[in-house]
């Protein structure tokens, strides 16, 4: 079983992984309208997304602290899930079978991983 205040953390860090993600995705639109390099890389979306990442890896960080490597990794996986649900919620992506499929494995696994 998993220690709880490693799930708590690794979860924290699955979030904000997500979130960085989804701001990425939405920076990356705005960059096509950019013209300056700079002020592609400047933009609001993409900053917000590069702090989250680095602010999940901390929590990623602190959770291996208390629990091993291999159930805290797989793990992560669980942001592949947010992910997809944010997509389809926020940006209106389409998620067909395969996705829905891939998710199902994710959870899956996940669940196996840190039940023992």
């Amino acid at each position: 079983m998993i220690n709880p205040l490693a799930f708590v953390l690794v979860m924290i860090g699955v979030f904000l992984n997500a979130f960085a993600s989804f701001y990425m995705k939405k920076g990356a639109v705005v960059m096509n309208r950019k013209k300056n390099l700079i002020s592609k890389f400047m933009d609001t979306y993409v900053i917000l997304g590069i702090f989250l990442f680095v602010l999940s890896a901390v929590f990623y960080i602190g959770s291996m602290r208390f629990e091993n490597l291999s159930v805290i990794s797989p793990m992560t996986g669980i942001a592949f899930i947010i992910v997809a649900f944010l997509s389809k919620m926020l940006l209106k992506e389409k998620i067909g079978a395969q996705k829905i499929a891939g998710i199902a494995l994710i959870i899956i696994g996940t669940i196996l991983v840190a039940s023992f």
